[in-house]
């Protein structure tokens, strides 16, 4: 008999299999303590909406010219307690929740357990800056335990304007034209349909679902860190207590791509990101990704999406 754990975590999955089938790759699952085939699964799940969402983000620079530029914005404004004092119709929109339901309600309280320590370090610091601003990755709880994760911006309004700081919270994404979504969706299942089986069978490095953790465990490092040089792997494999060999092989097998091919990958995405909606110099944005130079991150942005960073912030500033 199931126990009300594993119940709960088999309507997770068949949920976020209902919104990978309806197109829409931005959530995910929480994450348990549980350490099962369950969860395996779940993992995996993760994993195929994620690869979904970054075949349809591929078609985008792909497609940069017909791309649309649009942008679903999410707005919650805090109180200098971190009470939720507003949110905006696209709140319940993107996460399923109504203004009645948050509202008084702490913003810690809609965040996954990997985003508290992020919030828990920015709150420390966002009452006590002058202009704090900064721009950050959240992952929010949905219903049915569903998560979504949005690039962040976090403002305060000073208190001398209004008597108390508030803090504004905005989060955005970019729309893809529906024909480009359409056939990029396509696209993406036949190659999924047409996969030999033969081919994606897993290795043996990845057997134990420890392993598997620190895989994720190692790609979450990364993530915090594009701006920092990677270590060896040797060396990167030991500080999380596996070795050079499981590395190379399960984080290929996991996530489809070599270590230092995600790292690139990466840090490439955080600089598109920041071209199109900031203000900062190519400069400043090849040394926040970790390029050494503007020359390489030029070449290596060119390579990859097809466009300079110099031609796509003038493209980006002339809309």
């Amino acid at each position: 008999m199931l126990r009300p754990i594993d119940k709960n975590r088999l309507e997770h999955i068949y949920e976020l299999l209902l919104k990978i089938a309806d197109g829409d790759f931005a959530f995910e699952i929480e994450r348990t303590d549980e350490d099962d085939e369950i969860e395996s699964i779940l993992i995996l799940v993760n994993l195929l909406a994620e690869e979904m969402k970054e075949t349809l983000r591929y078609y985008n620079f792909l497609k940069i010219s017909e791309s649309s530029k649009e942008y679903v914005t999410m707005l919650i404004i805090l109180d200098s307690s971190f009470q939720i004092q507003f949110s905006n119709q696209q709140v319940q929109k993107n996460l399923g929740w109504s203004t009645l339901e948050i509202r008084h309600k702490s913003f810690a309280s809609l965040l996954s357990n990997d985003s508290h320590q992020n919030w828990t370090n920015i709150a420390e610091n966002v009452l006590f800056q002058p202009e704090y601003h900064i721009i950050t990755k959240l992952t929010f709880i949905c219903p049915k335990q569903l998560a979504k994760t949005f690039t962040t911006a976090i403002n305060v309004i000073p208190g001398h304007i209004h008597g108390s700081p508030f803090i504004i919270i905005s989060t955005f994404e970019t729309l893809l034209k529906s024909q480009l979504i359409e056939e990029g969706l396509k696209q993406a299942l036949k190659t999924v349909h047409n996969k030999d089986p033969n081919k994606t069978k897993r290795p043996n490095v990845l057997v134990k679902k420890q392993d598997i953790y620190i895989m994720q465990q190692i790609r979450e490092h990364i993530l915090q860190n594009l701006e920092h040089p990677l270590p060896n792997l040797r060396t990167l494999a030991n500080q999380f207590g596996t070795n050079e060999y499981k590395l190379k092989s399960g984080f290929k097998q996991l996530y489809g791509i070599t270590v230092f091919r995600f790292l690139t990958q990466e840090r490439l995405k955080r600089a598109s990101l920041l071209i199109q909606n900031t203000s900062l110099s190519i400069k400043s944005i090849a040394q926040m990704t970790g390029f050494k130079n503007v020359s390489h991150f030029s070449k290596t942005f060119k390579d990859r999406f097809g466009v300079k960073p110099i031609d796509l912030k003038k493209r980006q500033d002339s809309l």
